[in-house]
């Protein structure tokens, strides 16, 4: 009857408002994960590149005592 077609009309509509709850959370989520990613890659880089500069004053002392 007319009622369950409007019952039907409210549970579509709550559905579909979860769903795009769902998604915008999914978004956010991975915009996060991108963030954290992204900071994470800098720090590794940033410390390789602190490492690289060691080894290269290390390599430049040995080079030094051996000449």
């Amino acid at each position: 009857s007319n009622g369950q077609v409007l019952g039907g009309t409210d549970w579509l509509r709550g559905l579909n408002e979860n769903i795009e709850a769902l998604n915008r959370n999914i978004q956010q989520n991975v915009q996060q994960l991108n963030q954290r990613i992204h900071e994470t890659v800098q720090e590794n880089l940033a410390h390789v590149h602190r490492m690289t500069e060691n080894l290269n004053e290390e390599l430049g002392d040995v080079q030094y005592h051996l000449n």
